[in-house]
């Protein structure tokens, strides 16, 4: 599977060769990295959307690296809300999805998170499946 990685011009690309990962995009900081960790990680820490939209808006100039990685969080979480609220609308009126909606929720809610940190420890950018896009494209300083 590609990887995101991003290219001399800090366009984000996708990665297939991964061998040649490191030539390809430019290495990421650990101090970002630190930072992209702890956006994807915030749902384990209790502060769910609030830590990745503070870092987003904080470090949006400093590092596209960072401001990608907290809006790849972001997007998760409030997908999670609204999945989860979605789910719970039709548990209620179909209770035999109860159990297969909270359990998808659970197991995607702990396991991503840790993959997207995984990512993003070694300088790329995870893309979360089933995230509704608010925010398509962000260049620095403008959300689109």
């Amino acid at each position: 599977m590609a990887d995101w990685v991003y290219s001399a011009d800090m366009s984000l690309i996708m990665d297939d060769n991964l061998p040649q990962r490191a030539q390809v995009g430019l290495p990421a900081s650990v101090t970002d990295r630190n930072w992209c960790i702890l956006c994807h990680l915030s749902a384990w820490v209790g502060v769910g959307f609030f830590l990745p939209l503070i870092v987003f808006v904080v470090k949006k100039h400093s590092s596209s690296f960072i401001a990608n990685n907290a809006k790849e969080a972001l997007m998760f979480q409030i997908s999670l809300i609204i999945y989860s609220m979605c789910g719970l609308a039709l548990s209620a009126v179909i209770s035999a999805l109860f159990v297969p909606i909270i359990l998808g929720l659970g197991i995607s809610c702990v396991a991503l998170p840790i993959i997207a940190s995984i990512k993003a420890a070694k300088g790329l950018c995870y893309r979360y499946p089933l995230t509704l896009w608010f925010l398509r494209t962000m260049e620095v300083g403008r959300i689109i």
